[in-house]
């Protein structure tokens, strides 16, 4: 069986099939960089204001033993 028939036989996607596919695909993986990006930067930004609590609370009250 070669290629033309093994298409015919096992997928009836039209070309505009295949590149909405694609496009969503691409569209998909750059929304999943863009969530991880702004969850990265949240969690560093929580970590940053935690870090300058902790350092304000140790000079005020000194170091919690």
């Amino acid at each position: 069986m070669n290629y033309e028939e093994k298409m015919n036989y096992t997928d009836h996607k039209t070309m505009a099939d295949l590149i909405d596919e694609k496009i969503l695909t691409e569209k998909n993986g750059r929304r999943a960089k863009k969530l991880c990006k702004y969850t990265l930067i949240g969690f560093l930004a929580l970590l940053a204001v935690d870090f300058i609590s902790f350092i304000v609370v140790a000079l005020t009250i000194g170091l919690p033993m």
